[in-house]
């Protein structure tokens, strides 16, 4: 749900005549999620992961790739908004995009590192 309004919030600022393209394919995906997570919820936990620790939870494929999906997105989504600030005329605005896109990069950058050691 969180996602959608940082959606919202993007759209609103980069690409307000598309937002309706954007915003409708992750509305249906998050509701379909929503609805396979709470009935596996309810029926047997193990299919959403298994507690084999303390600070640790084998997650489901199912899991792991809906976390897979939303991270890529707001990734993608946090570096077009710094792109759109750096193309600023405020020079206020442009050194913060620089530094959101900077913060981007390590991000993506420990992602990947993160992936490689699971």
């Amino acid at each position: 749900m969180i996602f959608i309004l940082w959606l919202i919030i993007f759209t609103d600022l980069v690409c307000k005549n598309k937002q309706l393209l954007v915003l409708i394919p992750y509305i249906i995906y998050v509701a379909i999620f929503e609805i396979i997570f709470f009935i596996l919820l309810f029926t047997d936990t193990a299919l959403i992961g298994t507690y084999t620790g303390p600070f640790k939870v084998d997650w489901t494929p199912f899991i792991m790739v809906t976390t897979l999906i939303l991270v890529i997105s707001v990734l993608d989504t946090g570096i077009l908004f710094s792109v759109e600030s750096m193309k600023s005329i405020n020079p206020e605005i442009k050194l913060k995009g620089k530094f959101l896109k900077l913060k981007k990069d390590v991000d993506i950058y420990l992602t990947f590192q993160l992936i490689f050691i699971i």
